[in-house]
C-alpha cells in the first residue's frame, strides 16, 4: 500500500508545483506586443479625448463668515472683539454654505449674470437638439422640464460651495467654458450672498420698529395713568413731597435730628471746659488754659502779676524778706492771684450754665423728635402705598425709554443703506489663465498606467487558468502520480495549545502528489467507527507500527488520517522519518529542539484536509518536550496519528503506547503474539492488528 507522502519534497514552488513567478515573466514578455498595444491605444484615445474635449475653467472666491457689526453701523456702541465670532460655529457655517446654493439667490444670479440665452448654461437656447426632436417623435422624450428649472440645473452643476476645514471661510467655486465668465460669475455670487443678509437685517429691522411702535404706543398710556394714580392717591392721602423727592414730615424728623446732634456736642463741650477749668485751677496752671488766656480780664491780671513778680526779684538782692517793701509786693502779688482766681471761677461756672442750657435743649428736642415719629408713623402706610405706585410708574417710564431707544435703531437699521452683512470677502475671483478640465498630463499618466495594468492583468489570467504558470512537481522514484488540491487549511476546530508551546501557525500546503488508491475495506470501516466516536477536549490518539519494515506504516497512517480528516481535524505525525533522503525536512525534531515553529514544521495534502507532521532532520526522543507537543496538538485536532517505525527496530512506539487510545499492528500475514503481548504490557488503550494487502482483501482483528 503505497502512502500520500512518498511524492514529498521540500524546495523552492517550481518544485512543489506552486506558481513560477519566472513562468509568467517570461509569458509576459514572450507577448509583450500584447502588453505595448493597448497601453498605446490607452494614450492614443486619452490624446484624442484631451485634445477635442472642450477645456472649463472654474474661478474661485473666499468668504469669511463674521460678524461686521461697527461703531457706525450699530447706535447702541462699539462692538466687543470677542462678539464678532459669537455664535459662528461649523454648524453656521454649513447653514451659511445651504443658502450659498439656495434657489432665490441661484434666479438672482442668473438674472445678474444673463445666463438665460447663454448656450453652455441654457441647452434650449438655439432649440431642442436633433437628439431630442428624435426622442420626442417617439414618445421617449422623458418628463418634462421647464427652461427655468434646466437652466437652474445647470447652474448648480457648474456651481461648488465648501467650506475650509477648521475655519469660517467659504470657498465659491463657479466653472464655465469662459473664463472671465468663471470669475464674473463666482464674484457675482459672492456680492449677491451679502446683499441677501444686508436685506434680511433690514427687514428684521423693519419688523422690529413696526412692532416696537405699537408697544411704545401701549406704554405711553400706562406710563400716564400710572403717573396720574399715584399723584391722585398722594392728594388725597395729604402725603406733601418736598426736596429731593421726600415728604414733610420725614424732612422734618431729619432737621430735628440734626439740631439734636448740635445741641448734644455743645452740651457735651460746655462740659468738658468747665471740668478742665476746675481741674487746672485746683492744680494752680491757671495760665494753660486756653479760654483763660483768651480773657481779657485774666490777661491784664496775668501782666500784672509778673511785673510784682520782677519787683519782687529785683528788690530781694538788696533787701530782706522782713523789709516793708517786701511785704507790700507780696502782698499786692495775693490780691492779684486772688482775683485771678476768682475769674477763673466765673468762667468755669458760666460752662457749666451753658452746659445745663444745651442740656435743657437736648431735653426739648428729643421731645420734639419723639412726638414727629409717632406723626411719620401713622403715615408710613399711606407713604409706603404711594412709593408702590411711584415705583410702577417709573418701570414703566424705564421700559417706554429702552423701547424707544431700540425702535430708533431699528429706524436707523431700516433706512440705512449700509447695513453690513455677517460675512466679507477675502479673496475675489480672477479669470484662471489654465483650464480646470480636462488635465492632461494627469489623465494621459493614468490612462497609460490602466492601459499597462490591465494588459498585464489580462496575461496573468491566461495564464494562470491555462494552467501554464504552475511548475510541475518533480516525481519521486516509485511514486504514482496524484493530482493534488490547491487549497489552504480549514481552521482547527479548537485553538487551545498550551502556553508552554505557543499555537500552532498556520500549515503550508503539501507538494502537488499523486492521488491515493481507494482505501481497504478494513481501514474504512476502523475510520468509520472512529469518527463516530464523540467530541472531547483531547483527540484520539491512534498508534500505528508493524512488526518489521515490510509493511509501511506511514501509508496505513496516512490512509486512515484521509478518512478521519473528511469530517473532522486530523493530523499525521511521523515518529520515524519514511526514508533517510528526507532528513532535511522540518519536523517534531526540530519542535522539541526549539529549531522550528508549528508555521514551519506542519504541512498539509494539497487533495485532502489532512495536516502532516514529519519527523524532522533527527531522531524523536520520547521526552517531556516531545509530550507536551503532543498534548498541544490533542488540543488543536480531533485525531493525533502516530506513525511509528516497527517494533523491532526502535522502542519509541512502546514508549508512546500508554497515551495512545487505539494502536493498530500492521504485518504482512497473521500478527505475532508477541508483539501485541509487547503492546499490551506497554500499557496502549485498544489494540487492533491490520494485515497489509497483497492479492487478498485486507482485514482486522482485535
Amino acid at each position: 500500500m503505497r502512502g500520500v507522502s512518498d511524492g514529498y519534497q521540500g524546495g523552492s514552488s517550481a518544485d512543489n508545483g506552486e506558481l513560477d513567478i519566472g513562468s509568467v515573466g517570461r509569458a509576459i514578455a514572450r507577448r509583450k506586443l500584447w502588453v505595448i498595444g493597448p497601453t498605446l491605444g490607452c494614450l492614443a484615445c486619452a490624446a484624442v479625448f484631451v485634445t477635442l474635449a472642450t477645456p472649463r475653467y472654474t474661478a474661485e472666491t473666499k468668504v469669511i463668515v463674521e460678524n461686521q457689526e461697527s461703531y457706525f453701523t450699530r447706535p447702541s456702541g462699539p462692538v466687543q472683539v470677542d462678539q464678532q465670532t459669537q455664535g459662528i460655529d461649523p454648524e453656521a457655517v454649513a447653514s451659511q454654505i445651504q443658502l450659498v446654493m439656495s434657489r432665490d439667490l441661484a434666479r438672482s444670479a442668473i438674472k445678474a449674470l444673463d445666463l438665460k440665452g447663454n448656450p453652455d448654461f441654457d441647452p434650449t437656447a438655439n432649440g431642442p437638439g436633433l437628439m431630442a426632436r428624435l426622442a420626442s417623435l417617439i414618445g421617449a422624450g422623458g418628463r418634462a422640464i421647464s427652461p427655468d428649472d434646466r437652466l437652474l440645473e445647470t447652474y448648480f452643476e457648474q456651481l461648488n460651495v465648501s467650506s475650509v476645514v477648521k475655519s469660517r471661510v467659504i470657498q465659491i467655486e463657479f466653472s464655465s467654458r469662459n473664463p472671465d465668465l468663471a470669475a464674473k460669475a463666482a464674484n457675482k455670487v459672492a456680492d449677491l450672498y451679502i446683499a441677501v443678509q444686508a436685506d434680511a437685517k433690514r427687514e428684521s429691522a423693519r419688523a422690529a420698529a413696526a412692532s416696537l411702535g405699537e408697544l411704545i404706543a401701549t406704554l405711553r398710556d400706562k406710563v400716564s395713568q400710572a403717573e396720574s394714580k399715584a399723584e391722585a392717591f398722594r392728594a388725597n392721602a395729604g402725603i406733601t413731597m418736598g426736596a429731593n423727592n421726600i415728604t414733610i414730615s420725614g424732612q422734618q424728623l431729619a432737621d430735628l435730628n440734626a439740631q439734636l446732634t448740635l445741641a448734644k456736642a455743645a452740651r457735651a463741650e460746655s462740659q468738658a471746659k468747665a471740668r478742665m477749668l476746675r481741674e487746672q485751677l485746683r492744680q494752680g496752671r491757671l495760665g494753660d488754659v486756653s479760654d483763660v488766656g483768651n480773657n481779657e480780664l485774666i490777661r491784664r491780671l496775668s501782666e500784672q502779676r509778673a511785673t510784682l513778680r520782677s519787683q519782687i526779684a529785683s528788690e530781694s538782692r538788696t533787701l530782706l524778706p522782713g523789709h516793708p517793701r517786701i511785704k507790700e509786693l507780696s502782698a499786692q502779688l495775693s490780691e492779684l492771684d486772688g482775683e485771678i482766681r476768682l475769674t477763673v471761677e466765673r468762667t468755669a461756672r458760666a460752662l457749666e450754665n451753658d452746659a445745663q442750657v444745651a442740656s435743657a435743649r437736648v431735653d426739648n428736642l428729643q421731645t420734639a423728635i419723639n412726638q414727629q415719629k409717632r406723626d411719620v408713623g401713622g403715615a408710613s402706610g399711606d407713604e409706603a402705598k404711594a412709593r408702590e405706585l411711584d415705583r410702577e410708574a417709573r418701570l414703566l417710564k424705564d421700559q417706554l425709554e429702552s423701547s424707544v431707544t431700540k425702535y430708533q435703531e431699528a429706524l436707523a437699521r431700516e433706512n440705512s443703506e449700509s447695513t453690513p452683512g455677517d460675512a466679507r470677502i477675502i479673496s475675489r475671483a480672477v479669470a484662471p489663465p489654465l483650464p480646470s478640465f480636462p488635465k492632461k498630463v494627469p489623465i494621459l499618466a493614468f490612462s497609460g498606467v490602466a492601459g499597462l495594468i490591465l494588459s498585464i492583468g489580462a496575461l496573468i489570467s491566461a495564464e494562470l487558468m491555462s494552467g501554464r504558470a504552475y511548475a510541475p512537481a518533480a516525481p519521486v522514484e516509485g511514486a504514482e502520480p496524484d493530482v493534488g488540491v490547491d487549497e489552504q487549511p480549514a481552521a482547527p476546530r479548537r485553538a487551545v495549545v498550551d502556553d508552554a508551546v505557543g499555537a500552532p501557525a498556520r500549515p503550508r500546503r503539501m507538494s502537488r502528489r499523486d492521488r491515493a488508491p481507494a482505501e481497504p475495506d478494513a481501514l474504512a470501516d476502523l475510520a468509520t467507527r472512529l469518527a463516530g466516536s464523540p467530541s472531547s477536549d483531547f483527540a484520539r490518539r491512534i498508534l500505528v507500527t508493524t512488526e518489521s519494515g515490510e509493511v509501511s506504516a506511514r501509508a496505513i497512517a496516512a490512509t486512515l488520517g484521509r478518512s478521519l480528516a473528511r469530517d473532522r481535524q486530523a493530523i499525521l505525525v511521523e515518529l520515524a522519518p519514511e526514508s533517510p533522503a528526507r532528513d532535511d525536512r522540518l519536523g517534531l525534531s526540530d519542535l522539541i529542539s526549539g529549531a522550528a515553529t508549528f508555521e514551519d514544521a506542519i504541512h498539509r495534502e494539497l487533495q485532502s484536509r489532512l495536516h502532516v507532521l514529519p519527523a524532522g532532520r533527527s531522531r524523536v526522543v520520547h521526552d517531556d518536550d516531545c509530550e507536551l507537543i503532543l498534548d498541544a496538538l490533542s488540543r488543536t485536532y480531533d485525531f493525533v496519528i502516530l506513525a511509528a517505525a516497527p517494533l523491532a527496530d526502535d522502542d519509541l512506539a512502546l514508549a508512546i503506547a500508554p497515551d495512545a487510545d487505539v494502536a493498530i499492528l500492521a504485518c504482512k500475514a497473521e500478527p505475532d503474539s508477541v508483539a501485541m503481548q509487547e503492546l499490551a504490557l506497554a500499557g496502549a488503550g485498544e489494540i487492533l492488528s491490520y494485515v497489509a494487502p497483497s492479492t487478498a482483501t485486507g482485514r482486522t482483528a482485535a
